[in-house]
């Protein structure tokens, strides 16, 4: 789920980069840069950099959801991730990525789904959450207490990446596949380019379905409505209180994995 949740947060911060900074990450990390991009076994891609030259070059620099306002947002009229970098004189200031802001934006857009990760194993195998000393170690201390990494590196040579862990041969091929299917999207529904754009940035703490204050709402709303899978008004129904689904209970029609649904 890392490795998703890595990719997804990769394309947010592509899609708010402008033509100009496409073009930089391209010629730097891209496929036909020089020297190109090693392949790292098991994760990849070596950093930030590359991640974001390859959603690039695999949805065509996100021509379709990329947006003129910029994520990282303006402070004192320069945009995070860019500095300036003095040019030849007369050549006028010259705008340079910096990768850095790019990285700490991508670990802190990562920190709610490792915080609930944390707990789920604190609770579920008791294993002790470890003290963080400050905000910028907790991302570092979280994914060592997940065992998405565990060798010791210097810091400098530490990122996000790092922590990815793919299958041998689908380390390039899953984010692929991923980035065709968001491709085969067509049009770019203005609900789909927002749900890029916010996801992430707005964490909402996982709930059940709200049950309504009179059941016979509930039992009005559900009365004869067929199963899904099977077509057939169940005789024992029971409904998920994740996703609203009606589901047969002790029926092979919902049986996954020879395990019935049951409440």
């Amino acid at each position: 789920m890392y490795n998703l949740l890595y990719y997804q947060i990769v394309l947010q911060l592509c899609t708010h980069l402008t033509d100009e900074e496409c073009d930089e990450i391209l010629a730097r990390y891209g496929p036909s840069s020089q020297p190109p991009p090693q392949l790292v076994r098991e994760r990849g891609v070596m950093h930030i950099g590359v991640a974001m030259a390859f959603v690039l070059s695999q949805l065509d620099r996100c021509r379709h959801i990329r947006s003129d306002s910029i994520l990282m947002g303006e402070i004192g009229g320069s945009r995070d991730g860019i500095e300036p970098s003095t040019g030849e004189p007369g050549t006028g200031t010259k705008q340079r990525l910096n990768l850095d802001v790019f990285e700490k934006r991508l670990q802190r857009l990562c920190l709610p789904f490792l915080r609930v990760a944390a707990l789920l194993r604190h609770h579920i195998y008791r294993a002790e959450i470890p003290e963080i000393a400050g905000p910028q170690l907790e991302f570092a201390r979280l994914v060592y207490f997940l065992e998405l990494v565990t060798v010791s590196m210097d810091w400098d040579k530490f990122n996000a990446s790092r922590a990815l862990c793919f299958l041998a041969g689908t380390e390039l091929s899953l984010p692929k596949n991923w980035c065709d299917q968001l491709r085969n999207l067509r049009p770019t529904y203005e609900s789909t380019r927002s749900l890029i754009v916010q996801q992430h940035i707005e964490w909402r703490q996982p709930k059940l379905l709200g049950l309504p204050r009179e059941y016979e709402r509930l039992f009005t709303y559900y009365h004869e409505q067929p199963c899904q899978k099977c077509q057939n008004v169940p005789k024992e129904s029971s409904i998920c209180l994740l996703c609203g689904t009606i589901v047969c209970i002790k029926q092979t029609c919902c049986k996954e994995m020879d395990c019935c649904e049951a409440v």
